[in-house]
């Protein structure tokens, strides 16, 4: 009678332990760092920044990750004076210049998406916002990725 009793609770413990575990989206996310789902899976990179230009200072090129790793490499050009709001991408005045993610010699552009500038600081040299974006291969079309719950903050 006694295994009776316990064969619930061993059927409860069984089938929390096979549960997916979803991959969440941090609450926040730390200074250099994008943190995004790929196709709904979580990716957590530092940033680093450049210029396009210098000493013009007026596209501002974050990247994160690497073409070498299995995370590839992002690259965002933006226009270093882009002003908080939403911009879509791929509209004929474009702040947000290029998107352009690379992995395993494969490269990829952005052709939907939006952005919004939470803020931008040149003071402070400081960009945050959020984006979703749908990337494809540009040798392949039927080859893409689809990017959500993208936030990135940079100092720059």
């Amino acid at each position: 009678m006694k295994k009776l009793l316990y064969l619930p609770f061993l059927i409860l413990l069984l089938l929390s332990a096979c549960q997916k575990k979803e991959d969440k989206t941090p609450e926040s996310t730390p200074e250099n760092q994008l943190s995004m789902k790929v196709d709904g899976k979580l990716q957590v990179l530092p940033v680093s920044t450049s210029w396009l230009t210098p000493p013009d200072e007026t596209i501002l090129i974050i990247e994160a990750g690497s073409s070498t790793l299995n995370s590839g490499l992002y690259q965002m050009y933006i226009q270093s004076d882009i002003s908080p709001g939403f911009h879509e991408y791929g509209a004929s005045v474009q702040p947000v210049i290029s998107f352009d993610f690379y992995k395993d010699n494969k490269t990829y552009d952005a052709y939907d998406g939006t952005f919004h500038i939470l803020s931008n600081d040149p003071v402070a040299r400081r960009i945050e916002f959020q984006f979703q974006i749908k990337l494809y291969n540009v040798n392949f079309p039927s080859d893409h990725y689809e990017i959500t719950e993208g936030h990135v903050i940079a100092n720059y």
